[in-house]
């Protein structure tokens, strides 16, 4: 009786891509086995990365623009930094660049700092098995 090599399980897309890592780690152990070189593994282990960036960039855009169109720092002063409050006007647009100007440095960061907590978290023997 031949033995039969098992075929690789190759995930159809992104969002199944993302449960291995997740809820499957031995299958995405047995997929990232399969690259031959250290720039395939790499380009397959940071796919996951630009699809959380990209989700998290576009709600950070729908949250700005809920936020600019609701005047929610005029019905909750007591929420927000008063000089923030003070610059909020019925413009949505002056409402949405002020928000804008006043968070994208807290957001970047923020962001950055998770993606990078990510990174470490993640098994790191995905990457540098058999390099």
């Amino acid at each position: 009786m031949e033995e039969q090599e098992n075929e690789i399980l190759k995930p159809r897309n992104t969002c199944e891509l993302l449960r291995w890592v997740v809820y499957e780690p031995i299958l995405l152990r047995e997929y990232s086995d399969s690259f031959k070189n250290y720039s395939a593994k790499l380009a397959f282990m940071l796919k996951p990365y630009l699809v959380i960036l990209l989700c998290g960039i576009i709600s950070y855009c729908f949250l700005s623009l809920f936020l600019s169109f609701t005047n929610l720092p005029l019905l909750y002063p007591e929420e927000f930094n008063i000089e923030f409050t003070t610059k909020w006007s019925g413009n949505w647009i002056t409402n949405l660049y002020n928000y804008i100007q006043a968070t994208i440095l807290e957001y970047s960061l923020t962001l950055a700092i998770a993606l990078f907590a990510i990174l470490l978290c993640a098994p790191r023997s995905y990457l540098y098995d058999k390099l």
